[in-house]
């Protein structure tokens, strides 16, 4: 009688299966865009450390007096008449 039972289970079985394996497949193609899009925002981040601290060290060297180019730097002497 047993056998009956999971014989009437089996196409239930088989649809539960195929659901979950479609699933699967699309939790791993959005994982995959997902690692994609990861890969992007931190090539972005890195790219915005690096112009933050070019600028924190512009306005150290503005606040030190020591910019390129500041008047520091610079030989007035050809601009005297």
């Amino acid at each position: 009688m047993g056998f009956e039972g999971e014989e009437a289970a089996a196409p239930g079985l088989r649809v539960a299966i195929e659901f979950y394996g479609e699933k699967a497949e699309r939790l791993s193609r959005r994982a995959k865009e997902l690692e994609e899009e990861l890969g992007s925002v931190r090539e972005e981040m890195s790219q915005t450390f690096v112009t933050r601290d070019q600028l924190s060290r512009a306005l150290a060297e503005i606040g030190a007096g020591t910019a390129p180019g500041s008047l520091h730097d610079r030989d007035l002497s050809g601009l005297i008449t």
